[in-house]
């Protein structure tokens, strides 16, 4: 662990535990969470290899223990009315100690891959300004700077810099800038600048029709591996990396009970994809309808993958060219959900979905398959008395790949499902202060449950000889709240990864522990 962060989270703490103090003011303009966990994990290599012919499990720790520590904090008007501030973060600590680089093949967590990895995780810091007075324009206007995140049309996206906008409740404009945070990017050295702009206008107020459109713009100079330059014509070390990603959509309020969404994105200048929804609700019943079309490049994986570079007469990324994985062809997917309340409690959730891939099949991938899925689903609220209840909840759904000709993939660690199956089934207890109708929704004194999940797969692949593939596992949890702002939870889970994919491990137990603290 770095030293910085060491003292960083130690002052941190140091300001929460301060923050605490039963003082009037506080429990109305600071919000607070503090969670520390302890999780042991155990498992054990099995012997056999890999598809590859080695031995991961030559390298697998048959136990370890972690510290886990996540902070979140935030003020609201403290001091000063329009300004408001949040933080959050999360420490992982290995116990067992950080591994170098050739010990990762059998560690547990991505966040130790790196002998300099960030152990600490920074994920938002920032203050902001929420209003310039209380009258006019300037009350409608907001400032934020620091580390912040960003859930637009195109992406979502965490960024060191500022937000600069105004939202009067029928038209909202935001701009924002800054350089781009990634918690896994050790191995660039540059991670990107961006900036980007966001209107949107409500015809006739917020109800009724909505129109939104956004814009960004980034740009990195991207490391490119000894794979990347031995595969690319011209043998350049580095690239410089330019993406901009648009979406425009219209939002429409028809009645009180239909909402109906078109979204067009962008990967500039070439339309990504269109998207219909509609969500109908009708009485304590709806229906969820969603219809994707596919037509150009698409962003996959990574801010950075953008439009890509052609090679041998094939659409493909920096990143994704790393992990063979090409753009997708265009297609049509389209998937129904449809939620029935049959009695006080009881909901079942029947489900189908359809995607068709529109290419040939001389350019199309494994990974261009059509796909036929279904499910069922149920949950049933069972009150026991005003205080007290059971929560079951059930589903069961399914996917048949079918791909065109004599795809396969190339690689033999990857396999092409067939068909795959998944069930899980959970069975709560809790206890809590308020029902609404046949659900606690007030405070949860306490609760406990099981669940459980089985995944099962028939592979087509000319290199591996077992077609079948498994995995599930079970878990055990409880959590008490035993004062307004603590609480205690504790968790058990067995679980069997992949039979085919991950055959050189057995079956593992993690076991963890954890206390929570809330203002």
């Amino acid at each position: 662990m770095r030293r910085g962060d060491a003292w960083w989270l130690a002052g941190a703490l140091g300001v929460l535990v301060g923050l605490a103090a039963p003082a009037a003011h506080a429990q109305k303009s600071v919000i607070g969470r503090l969670d520390v966990g302890f999780e042991h994990v155990s498992g054990a290599a099995s012997g056999d290899p890999d598809l590859q012919g080695n031995d991961p499990g030559a390298n697998l720790r048959e136990s370890t223990q972690f510290l886990d520590v996540g902070l979140a904090l935030g003020t609201r008007g403290l001091g000063y009315a329009p300004l408001n501030s949040y933080l959050l973060g999360q420490l992982r600590l290995d116990l067992g100690g950080q591994p170098g680089v050739d010990e990762t093949i059998g560690h547990p967590t991505v966040l130790h891959s790196y002998s300099d990895a960030r152990l600490f995780a920074l994920h938002l810091a920032y203050a902001e300004l929420a209003g310039f007075g209380t009258q006019g324009a300037l009350q409608h206007l907001h400032l934020r700077a620091g580390r912040q995140f960003h859930w637009g049309g195109p992406l979502g996206i965490t960024f060191d810099g500022a937000t600069f906008g105004y939202d009067d409740g029928t038209l909202a404009v935001a701009v924002r800038g800054g350089r781009r945070a990634a918690v896994y990017n050790e191995i660039q050295d540059d991670p990107g600048v961006l900036a980007g702009l966001d209107v949107a206008y409500a015809v006739g107020g917020r109800q009724g029709l909505t129109l939104r459109g956004e814009y960004l713009f980034f740009t990195r100079e991207l490391t490119l591996t000894d794979r990347d330059t031995a595969q690319l014509t011209g043998g350049e070390d580095t690239v410089d990396y330019t993406v901009q990603l648009a979406e425009v959509g219209a939002y429409w309020d028809a009645t009180r009970d239909v909402l109906l969404s078109l979204r067009a994105s962008l990967v500039a200048p070439e339309i990504s994809h269109v998207r219909a929804a509609l969500r109908w609700a009708f009485g304590r019943s709806a229906l969820l309808v969603d219809v994707d079309q596919k037509i150009g490049r698409d962003l996959t994986y990574d801010i950075a993958a953008g439009r890509g570079l052609e090679r041998n007469d094939r659409r493909t990324t920096y990143e994704v060219l790393r992990l063979n994985i090409p753009d997708r062809q265009p297609y049509t997917d389209a998937q129904a959900l449809l939620e029935l309340e049959l009695t006080d409690g009881f909901v079942l959730v029947p489900e189908a979905g359809v995607r068709l891939v529109q290419a040939d099949a001389e350019v199309r991938t494994p990974y261009d398959a059509d796909q036929v899925r279904w499910g069922l689903g149920g949950y049933y609220d069972v009150p026991i008395d005003p205080q007290q209840g059971l929560e079951l909840q059930v589903r069961y759904g399914g996917t048949r790949y079918d791909r065109a000709g004599d795809a396969h993939f190339a690689d033999p660690a990857a396999g092409a499902e067939r068909v795959a199956h998944e069930i899980s089934g959970a069975v709560r207890y809790a206890r809590g202060r308020r029902r609404v109708g046949n659900r606690i929704l007030g405070t949860r004194i306490f609760s406990a449950g099981v669940n459980a999940y089985q995944e099962a797969w028939v592979l087509g692949n000319r290199f591996i000889d077992d077609t079948d593939e498994l995995a599930g596992g079970i878990g055990l949890d409880a959590r008490w709240t035993f004062t307004e702002w603590t609480a205690v939870r504790a968790s058990y889970e067995f679980a069997r990864d992949s039979t085919v994919f991950a055959r050189w491990v057995e079956p593992f137990h993690a076991v963890r522990l954890e206390l929570q603290g809330t203002l």
